[in-house]
């Protein structure tokens, strides 16, 4: 599945926002608050509408408790929440009275499409592929793999998280078995990272990706994401994180207050990083 345009119109935060994707890739950049789960939201909320996997549903509501209506823009009536999908335009409007509509390249559609979605939140990892890992826990570590196809893979990319061995709810760590639940936040973080991965998701979504991570760890993590076929969107509050990105074609946007501004090179970067210095000089 590709995506490579997404548009927003007065949801949540947003009260309008174009984001172009290059290479399936997008990293989200910008302060807490300033819109970055609000484009998120938008696109599951899309998301759930198209989709038929009753594994994608489970995620989908499991994080958008409300209805769609009760996330539209304070002060306004409609919104619409529209994205590129393999070539198709898919747009969801939605309307405070009237309830919601689906179109898809203009035309008013019920439709479905089938994919698989993962999400890892900071304290929860969520993986439509297999019922074992529809919700695993992160703090405290709730991880406990039984099925030997997904230790597996954890085995296969285990050099990320720098040790030697896992099993079960165990880690070796410098020639010692270890319980998860004394392993680093990090590095949990990351295993958590190869438990969505599980049967290639077509989408992939990374909430505050690099909480508890090394800069050096989350930059290894973007060159290894960059690598997978998936669709990857993750937000991210590190400039080093945005140059891992921009230097592996991801598209980039900082977000603030609602709007986003894309970030082509890092002298954009740089001077978004000087306002946001001098801003806080002068508060």
């Amino acid at each position: 599945m590709r995506i490579t345009k997404i548009e927003v119109l007065n949801f949540k935060r947003i009260e309008t926002a174009e984001i172009d994707v290059d290479n399936n890739k997008l990293l989200l950049f910008g302060p807490n608050g300033a819109g970055k789960t609000s484009l998120i939201h938008a696109l599951l909320t899309l998301l759930g509408y198209i989709s038929e996997e009753s594994g994608v549903e489970n995620i989908i509501s499991g994080l958008l408790a409300r209805s769609p209506q009760s996330h539209i823009r304070l002060g306004a009536d409609k919104a619409t929440i529209s994205a590129v999908i393999d070539g198709k335009k898919y747009s969801l409007e939605i309307d405070r009275f009237a309830g919601t509509t689906l179109y898809v390249d203009g035309e008013r559609k019920d439709t479905t499409l089938r994919f698989s979605l993962s999400y890892l939140a900071p304290c929860v990892v969520r993986n439509s592929v297999d019922e074992e890992l529809w919700e695993i826990s992160l703090c405290p570590p709730g991880i406990n793999i039984r099925d030997p196809r997904i230790a597996e893979l954890v085995r296969r990319e285990i050099y990320l998280l720098g040790i030697e061995d896992f099993y079960f709810d165990m880690v070796k760590e410098r020639g010692h078995w270890i319980n998860l639940r004394d392993l680093a936040y990090g590095l949990v973080r990351v295993l958590g990272l190869l438990l969505a991965i599980y049967g290639e998701p077509e989408i992939l979504i990374l909430d505050t990706f690099e909480a508890g991570m090394h800069y050096d760890l989350a930059v290894d993590v973007i060159k290894f994401l960059t690598s997978l076929p998936s669709f990857v969107i993750l937000e991210s509050h590190i400039g080093l994180s945005v140059k891992a990105a921009l230097k592996r074609g991801w598209s980039v946007y900082y977000v603030k207050e609602g709007e986003f501004i894309r970030i082509r090179n890092m002298d954009e970067l740089k001077n978004i990083a000087y306002a946001e210095a001098r801003a806080f000089a002068e508060a």
